[in-house]
């Protein structure tokens, strides 16, 4: 996928870096150390995509529409 290679691309090259990244789609930002869901312009949860998986019914209502599952990557 395009996607991963520039998921890839932006880790290799931003090592040691603080990186945000803004995206509706799961995958981009599972593997992020910390994601914040907003939703309509509120934070509605942070934490690891594991952790909003168990408390953010936003993040687990896109997740679910994405067939992301916890521990996916």
């Amino acid at each position: 996928h395009t996607d991963a290679r520039v998921r890839e691309r932006v880790r290799a090259a931003s090592a040691g870096a603080t990186v945000v990244i803004v995206s509706q789609r799961i995958s981009t930002v599972s593997g992020a150390e910390l994601i914040v869901v907003l939703d309509d312009g509120l934070g509605v949860g942070a934490g690891t995509h594991d952790e909003l998986l168990e408390t953010c019914a936003t993040y687990r209502e896109f997740a679910d529409s994405q067939s992301v599952s916890a521990g996916e990557r």
